[in-house]
């Protein structure tokens, strides 16, 4: 018996390990292999993220707050007095209970509602706006990576010439001229390489500082370079994350309208009342009481004409963030095909590689002049930079493109 107690508590303790196990490995930041995953650690950790979650948390007891009603009154009054020797005393008691008149409370409930709907609208711009940057900063490492071996290769190149020269007694006039240039175009390219490199570093540090993730381990889930380029379909309906936050601070604002009408109306007063008398003897009278504001010198005029002039100015940046949406779509869909139709019209990095490595072999033989040497290896390294520009603007584009048709957490590298 006891064999199957402890059998059944070793079960249970192996469930629990697992169930802990799995519940950790739900976070992408313990060990993202890949740059999907790496997104998602970014968008877990992120600080604006990880605010803007507070916000949510806190509006989300804004329902609560607006729910609340008011407590009730009580009101004391006594007076003294000694009229013919007899001294008298006459006191009021009332507790009133106050009764919200024009719905102020509805408003106040659909106005917390409204104010929590803009923060979720805030939370996926942020989200949006991060995952555009992560995309655009890992395609970048990964390009600066290959930049970085074709400027190593070149230096390399120039080096083996030097010291080729450099082993000579005698130099021709034209060789020192060469090796001159040699020396330029290493120091040039050494400066290349440490500006990229600067580049590299602070593109791994803005990764590393909001996702607390190693350098090697962010290198290891770069992607792979965009082979083909997915078709456009115009026809999709836009759902920018910009009209959503508009169509929210729209509602807000026609809510502080229907609010600022409620307030229009008084709060109304009533409870019990006790009245009691004192001179020879204690006598005390029972009664019901209202208190009721007059609106005689307002009825808020002031507060509802501005609520309405705010009404009318969410509905004209509603209006415009439509707009301004469908142009920058048109926009965004016009520099992707103009950049993709480059790219595909152009050589790709692999072709332009094994072309140049096939003319390598002609750089050391002393046939080939110097300046066709330098200027080969400029033209490719300024070349892939060029190409790899275009990628990062039509990358650009195709994710601005996501977030507008509101696909972009969908979406995967």
């Amino acid at each position: 018996m006891v064999f199957y107690k402890i059998t059944g508590w070793c079960i249970s303790f192996t469930l629990i390990i697992s169930i802990v196990a799995t519940a950790q490995g739900m976070d992408a930041c313990t060990e993202p292999n890949n740059p999907n995953e790496l997104i998602q650690c970014a968008l877990q950790r992120h600080p604006d993220i990880q605010k803007q979650d507070l916000k949510i948390n806190r509006d989300a007891s804004l329902e609560k707050l607006a729910g609340q009603r008011p407590n009730p009154d009580f009101s004391y009054e006594t007076t003294f007095g000694e009229p013919e020797a007899d001294t008298r005393i006459e006191g009021e008691i009332f507790l009133g209970f106050p009764f919200e008149l024009g719905g102020k409370r509805k408003a106040r409930i659909q106005k917390a509602l409204a104010q929590k709907g803009v923060s979720d609208s805030e939370m996926r711009q942020l989200q949006e706006n991060i995952i555009i940057k992560m995309v655009l900063s890992l395609y970048r490492l990964k390009q600066i990576s290959s930049e970085i071996d074709l400027i190593s290769e070149a230096l390399t190149t120039f080096q083996q010439i030097e010291r080729q020269y450099k082993v000579r007694k005698i130099l021709t006039p034209h060789q020192e001229v060469s090796l001159n240039i040699f020396q330029l175009a290493t120091q040039d390219y050494e400066i290349r390489k440490a500006s990229i490199l600067r580049e590299q570093t602070a593109l791994a540090h803005s990764i590393k500082r909001f996702t607390s993730l190693t350098t090697n381990r962010i290198m290891k889930c770069l992607p792979k370079a965009p082979v083909s380029w997915p078709n456009l379909n115009n026809q999709n309906s836009l759902k920018p994350a910009a009209v959503a936050k508009a169509e929210k601070d729209h509602r807000v604002a026609l809510t502080e309208q229907t609010l600022a009408n409620s307030e229009a109306w008084p709060n109304l007063n009533v409870g019990p009342l006790v009245k009691y008398e004192s001179s020879q003897d204690l006598g005390f009278g029972y009664g019901f009481g209202v208190a009721l504001p007059l609106p005689l010198l307002n009825r808020n005029k002031g507060g509802k004409e501005v609520a309405a002039k705010d009404v009318k100015l969410a509905e004209r940046n509603l209006m415009l963030q439509k707009q301004e949406s469908q142009w920058d779509f048109n926009e965004y869909v016009k520099i992707y095909h103009l950049t993709v139709n480059q790219l595909k019209n152009s050589s790709n990095l692999n072709e332009l590689e094994n072309r140049h490595h096939r003319l390598h072999q002609h750089f050391f033989s002393g046939i080939v002049e110097t300046s066709l040497v330098v200027e080969t290896h400029r033209q490719l390294v300024d070349l892939t930079r060029d190409r790899n520009q275009l990628e990062l603007e039509a990358l650009s584009a195709l994710w601005s493109i996501y977030a507008l048709e509101g696909s972009i957490m969908e979406k995967k590298l």
